[in-house]
């Protein structure tokens, strides 16, 4: 009897299961891009105050089921205004709701991802973080290291990288700031180096630059901060088809003295370059394809260079049963030969009877020390996964492999095969420099907007090898990190941050190890090293919003400081197997103001920074033991500084959009940093030196005073723009740095008062697809340096055309 009952009611359940499936109400439409009136792929839908929602397909589609009653809609789209729609139901309603979201209009709308690894608005951020657009980028035909060198704050040391003075000269190499492409690290295993040229600058849709330690989320190298490189994506059916090719020259020199190169080959150094950036989406995937081609003669004997990259994305968006899900995978290759000019012959100059300079002697600046051939070839291949759930968490696995290969002079002056690399030996080492890296990240992101709680979590790692004469042989290393951020905000308007992240690093037989005592006598070495980070940002009133931040950071030494011995321009870099690992912390509190006039919209940043290292790594000159055959030479080395102490404060701008009906942007930005070698503050005032004065123990290689303006308006058509930087006198230089550069110490005690750079550009719309733009780089034709032995181009020109379709 009860068998037949529940058979009974088993059977009635099934034939009164679709009734029972329709007594819900069915929400449906499309969301579109108010300008565009294309579909927008991935707006989230969600119920507020609950988790339940859903995500639009790729055509820009929603189907939502709920039960009678009133709800209260959000329709969300990063870069876009949020809609907001109360709504009654009925059971077996079928309600269309169709939507046209337009661009974001409050603040700036500036959403960036870097310091949370989810979109959000770059005001309430706890940390500071300045943005650049494609649009400053590319009006000024800037290479990457140009566009940085206009960030605020930011400086570029040769091929380094220093955020508010966090790292010196090192040829590229110990970097301490993480580069991402795209959420995912990009940068050197061997060295640690970032390969700016190979970065795919055409396809850039926006930059971020994180300032501070950012190691909780990042890991080992962003001791300093982090910049994320952002390309765009195809956002309507129409494809989209960009060119644009620029051509240009160098002047000759202020100083006539110098322009024997000149004189000697009777021509003008010319560039130029052709780029490409098209995106389309098809029935079941969208595309993104960019690629670059470019070739300079060089203001600098023996400095010719060609580069070609591509990068490419493949994107797949479901929808059905699948919806949600997106996977892809991404492509990058860099292709660059020629000849690097590392550093000048020598500078001599007559003095009178009185020791007055007379004249310069000889124009060898522009000379280098010696012809150094080089082919590189960068290749990334990153394949990816995310997927939103219907509660709107975000479920993300990144991958990366990552090859770089470098070719050392002795092969590229001989006949190679380059697809023959492993051939080329000398007594067994290998002639070339070949590493192979292997990347894995899995991140959760949970918004539980209910309780106003976002929480991030993942694990990261990656295996790498090298093998390479200039390292000393072959290596091994590896890394993995767990890491969790969370941030709450309370009463709508505070915003608390905390994460933390647990790494372990190896190279070789060779494991980190942190000491994670507070008894310097008594260290605690471990194995396993812990970082921690907090921060808070509060809205004080409409459009000011006050934060500080304490971030640690942590970096292990990179195969290049331990293993490398290599010659370089008539010196060598030496070994360092003893290095220990560098850690720090940093602080800083800062107020931004928001401000909008009509269409345009600014922020105005005051902030104040103080960083502290333990057993920082510098390179110093000196006399050196080669390890292979004990001999003893002139030299670089990876050394640790017992501490290091850098202060200052800075203030910026940033604004775009229309005042008073005209285009008009800028970004303008002034820093004080004061750098030292020291253990506190308070040892250095207690030997009463003045903090600017020269016999202060300060870093090699760094900027106190450093201002720095890009300004650009428009008017019927026709773009103006002016950008300027002044750095004062790098006042310090490594010991022996006569030794580095011949004559280095003459040429400074003649140019000692800090260097002014002024650009300008002034382009014309000819019609809505096509503009033309001529562009003067050195304006004043400044002779100047950034890095010690390596002068900077002269005033030079060049004209831009480009093309869109």
């Amino acid at each position: 009897m009860k068998f037949k009952n529940l058979l009974s009611i088993f059977i009635l359940m099934i034939l009164f299961a679709p009734l029972t499936k329709a007594q819900s109400a069915l929400l449906k439409g499309t969301i579109t891009d108010a300008k565009t009136e294309e579909p927008l792929i991935g707006a989230t839908v969600m119920i507020k105050g609950t988790s339940k929602g859903t995500v639009t397909d790729f055509d820009g589609k929603y189907t939502l089921t709920l039960d009678s009653g009133t709800y209260f809609l959000v329709y969300k789209m990063t870069g876009f205004d949020d809609i907001t729609k109360t709504i009654t139901v009925k059971n077996n309603d079928t309600i269309g709701q169709n939507f046209e979201m337009t661009e974001v209009t409050k603040e700036l709308g500036l959403m960036v991802v870097t310091g949370t690894k989810y979109e959000k608005d770059v005001s309430e951020q706890v940390v500071s973080v300045e943005v650049l657009k494609l649009t400053t980028i590319q009006n000024s035909n800037s290479k990457m290291t140009e566009s940085l060198n206009k960030v605020p704050g930011v400086n570029m040391v040769g091929g380094n990288i220093s955020i508010r003075g966090g790292s010196g000269f090192s040829d590229g190499a110990n970097t301490r700031v993480l580069m991402l492409l795209d959420d995912v690290p990009l940068v050197g295993a061997e060295n640690g180096a970032i390969h700016w040229d190979a970065l795919p600058l055409e396809s850039v849709e926006q930059m971020e630059v994180i300032k501070g330690a950012s190691s909780a989320l990042y890991g080992t190298s962003a001791l300093n901060g982090v910049i994320n490189l952002r390309t765009g994506n195809p956002r309507s059916d129409v494809p989209y088809t960009k060119i644009v090719a620029n051509f240009g020259g160098y002047d000759q020199p202020k100083e006539k003295r110098y322009a024997a190169w000149w004189k000697t080959d009777n021509h003008t150094p010319m560039f130029g370059g052709i780029s490409l950036v098209h995106r389309r989406k098809f029935k079941f995937f969208d595309l993104s394809f960019g690629t670059n081609y470019s070739q300079d003669q060089s203001y600098l004997k023996y400095n010719d260079q060609k580069k070609f990259r591509y990068n490419i994305k493949l994107r797949r968006v479901f929808q059905g049963k699948l919806q949600g899900l997106t996977i892809g995978i991404n492509n990058t290759f860099a292709h660059e030969s020629g000849n690097q000019n590392f550093t000048w012959s020598s500078f001599r100059y007559k003095t009178n009877a009185d020791g007055a300079v007379i004249s310069n002697v000889d124009s060898l600046i522009y000379f280098p020390y010696a012809k150094d051939a080089f082919l590189d070839r960068n290749l990334n291949i990153d394949p990816y996964l995310t997927y939103f759930n219907n509660n709107g968490d975000k479920h993300a696995l990144k991958f990366r492999f990552y090859n770089s290969k470098h070719i050392d002079s002795e092969l590229r002056n001989s006949n190679f095969d380059p697809f023959a690399l492993p051939n080329y030996t000398i007594n067994g080492a290998p002639l070339y420099s070949n590493t192979k890296q292997y990347y894995g990240e899995y991140s959760y992101v949970k918004q539980m907007e209910k309780i106003d709680l976002n929480m991030t979590t993942g694990v990261a790692g990656y295996y790498a090898k090298i093998d390479s004469k200039t390292f000393n042989g072959s290596h091994k290393m590896g890394n993995i990190g767990v890491y969790i951020q969370a941030e709450k905000k309370f009463f709508k308007r505070l915003t608390l941050s905390a994460g933390a992240r647990a790494e372990f690093s190896k190279i070789d037989n060779i494991i980190a190890r942190k000491d994670i005592g507070f008894n310097d006598k008594k260290p605690v070495l471990s194995p396993v090293v812990p970082v921690f980070r907090l921060g808070l940002n509060l809205q004080a009133a409409k459009g000011t919003f006050i934060r500080a931040s304490f971030g640690q950071g942590y970096r292990f030494p990179t195969s290049g400081e331990l293993f490398v011995l290599t010659s370089k321009a008539g010196g060598k870099v030496y070994p360092n197997p003893d290095l220990r690992p560098e850690d720090g912390w940093s602080s800083e509190i800062g107020i931004k103001q928001a401000v909008k006039v009509k269409e345009w919209f600014a922020y105005f940043d005051l902030v104040g920074f103080y960083t502290h290292y333990r057993n920082m790594i510098e390179y110093r000159l000196g006399e050196y033991v080669n390890p292979n055959d004990s001999t003893v030479g002139f030299g670089a080395q990876a050394q640790n500084v017992s501490k290091a102490t850098i202060f200052g404060t800075e203030v910026s701008a940033f604004g775009q959009g229309k005042l008073f009906g005209v285009p008009f942007n800028f970004i303008v930005g002034y820093s004080l940093t004061l750098p030292f070698e020291s253990d506190t503050l308070k040892n250095l005032f207690d030997t009463k030196r003045s903090l600017t004065n020269k016999d202060a123990p300060t870093l090699d290689f760094r900027n106190i005073h450093s201002f720095k303006a890009d300004i650009e308006a428009s008017y019927k058509g026709v773009t103006l723009g002016i950008s300027m930087v002044y750095n004062s006198f790098v006042n310090r230089l490594p010991e022996s740095s006569t030794g580095f550069a011949p004559g280095i110490l003459d040429y400074r005690a003649l140019h000692h008062k800090g260097n002014f750079v002024m650009d300008s550009r002034l382009s014309y719309n000819l019609n809505k697809k096509s503009k033309i733009a001529f562009i003067a780089k050195n304006l004043l034709n400044t002779e100047y340096m950034l890095r010690a032995g390596f002068i900077e181009a002269p005033r030079n020109f060049a004209m831009q055309i480009s093309y869109e379709f």
